[in-house]
This record gives structure tokens, sequence and C-alpha cells, in this order.
């Protein structure tokens, strides 16, 4: 017994789990698994933990963050210079970004009188991120 979505199981191979279906008026397809089908997962899975990894080494020195032995496993702390300047980074990220979404407000709105397309809004987000980072290195080079 069971649910029925119009597929039709054509072939079943047990060795490598998998079903030849068919549903009509498509053409056929293998659904599971299949050579290759998880062979990118331990590579970017190994990516993920080098960049973790690098970010625990690099942070302590980085001076984002105030380091205190006595904390244990809490040892990373922010003090008020970095808390200040990530408020201050923060800060110029949204006004940037605010400030780009008026324009595009104005520009689209009472200009060229269209819709805003979404890569345009997208762009404003990426130029909000990349203000936030710039803002911050640069307040943090002293």
């Amino acid at each position: 017994m069971g649910i029925s979505f119009g597929w039709t199981i054509l072939e079943v191979n047990c060795d490598r789990n998998e079903a030849l279906l068919h549903q009509p008026g498509n053409r056929l397809g293998w659904v599971g698994s299949h050579p290759g089908a998880h062979r990118a997962e331990w590579w970017l899975a190994a990516l993920i933990g080098v960049i973790v990894l690098a970010f625990f080494l690099w942070a302590p020195s980085s001076g984002r963050y105030a380091v205190h032995p006595e904390h244990g496993v809490m040892a990373l702390r922010r003090d008020e210079r970095t808390q200040a300047i990530n408020d201050k980074a923060a800060r110029n990220g949204f006004v940037v970004t605010i400030g780009a979404i008026g324009g595009i407000t104005l520009y689209f709105g009472s200009i060229v009188l269209t819709d805003v397309p979404v890569t345009v809004l997208s762009l404003v987000l990426a130029l909000g991120i990349l203000t936030y980072f710039v803002s911050d290195f640069w307040l943090r080079r002293a």
C-alpha cells in the first residue's frame, strides 16, 4: 500500500539503490544514487572545515577580539574598542544601503517608471556588505 503520484517504476537496481521512473508525458529518469552523486560532498566538507579552522587560528591575533585566557573556552571577547568599531562599521553599511535604496526608489519611481530589477537590489545588498567590511577594516587599521 502506498501513495501514487502518477509515476511508474520500470526498473529497480538494488545494488546501486536506484529506480528508473516514468511519469506519463515526461522522459525517463534515474532517481536515487548514482556514481558521483556524493563525490562533491567530502571536499566541500573538508573546505568548510579548513575555513573554520583558519578562522579560529586567525581570530586571536586579528584585533577583532580581546583574548582573556582566564575564561577558558570562552577566551575570545569583545572589548569596548572592538564593539565601537563594529557598531560604526554596521552604521556605515546601513547608511550606504538606505541611501542606495532611496536613490533607486527615486530613479525607478520617478524617471524610468518601471519595476526595480532583482539584480539591482542584490547589488545594493552587496554594496552594503562591502561597505561594512571596508569600513571595519579601515577603522581597525590603527
